[in-house]
């Protein structure tokens, strides 16, 4: 595995893993967040672990070539609706903000969206960072200096609305 996130819907029923492998392709389980909470508890005392691959998935599927359905190739973020429309932030330090969101089980994108705020246009390089959803689809921009990508000036949270994408 080259990068393995995570995401719970709103409403804290569900569990997304998202796991890219060194070919591009991703890989999407759906758990139901309950079930594996109280799994996690079994095994909390001994400090033992969860074997996901013994655990009864709502839902699996798997989508090769992922980062070229994106906005852009650096992932920044994953988050899980409660309709499982999964959203995808990216973009490197300098790129666009972009937003792809996807349905649970469909191979392609739905929508790709590139964010922009008049606030972006500073002597720094942002660079999209987490993303969140609630009423509204939030993500955090981390400001850059420009001559040094390693240094985080600043950290904002923008709000946009989800119906961008559809």
């Amino acid at each position: 595995m080259k990068r393995v996130e995570g995401a719970i819907n709103y409403s804290k029923t569900k569990l997304l893993t998202a796991g890219l492998d060194t070919s591009g392709t991703m890989h999407f389980a759906l758990y139901d967040l309950a079930m594996l909470s109280g799994k996690m508890d079994e095994v909390d005392s001994s400090h033992g672990h969860v074997d996901l691959s013994k655990v009864k998935k709502q839902g699996a599927f798997h989508i090769p070539n992922f980062t070229n359905q994106l906005g852009h190739s650096s992932i920044q973020g994953f988050e899980l609706s409660d309709g499982n429309a999964i959203y995808v932030s990216s973009g490197a330090p300098g790129a666009t903000p972009s937003v792809s969101k996807f349905y649970l089980g469909n191979k392609t994108s739905s929508s790709t969206v590139f964010l922009s705020n008049s606030e972006w246009r500073t002597p720094w390089k942002i660079e999209t960072e987490g993303i969140q959803l609630g009423g509204d689809l939030q993500i955090n921009i981390a400001y850059h200096d420009v001559n040094d990508h390693d240094k985080t000036k600043a950290n904002k949270i923008f709000k946009f609305d989800k119906k961008l994408l559809g």
